[in-house]
């Protein structure tokens, strides 16, 4: 059985700062396609878009570059382009948002 909240939450209501960045976290990574993203590319400090697909097997290039896309407008990585490879990595603010990944990981 699946309980219904009452109120929807938008990313503009999580606090991006303040005594309450684990529901920034949280907000920003609603969706666990999104942590095992962040967590691959801290673990390898930066990854192309080839090297995430496979890792991830099984998730369609569409919704990776969905994923991508909400990640970088949300400030939580970076996409740098080289030839043609296009690379990510975090930004300050995914780096700090890892260790709460982490501690809910535990």
């Amino acid at each position: 059985m699946v309980r219904k909240i009452s109120k929807n939450y938008s990313n503009s209501d999580m606090p991006k700062t303040g005594s309450y960045p684990v529901f920034y976290a949280i907000g920003l990574t609603g969706h666990r396609l999104k942590i095992s993203v962040l967590l691959l590319i801290d673990e390898l400090n930066q990854i192309d878009f080839d090297g995430l697909l496979s890792r991830l097997g099984g998730v369609s290039r569409f919704v990776l570059i969905k994923m991508l896309r909400d990640l970088e407008s949300d400030s939580v990585i970076t996409k740098t382009i080289s030839g043609s490879k296009v690379g990510y990595s975090l930004t300050l603010t995914g780096k700090q948002i890892i260790p709460i990944l982490n501690s809910m990981n535990d």
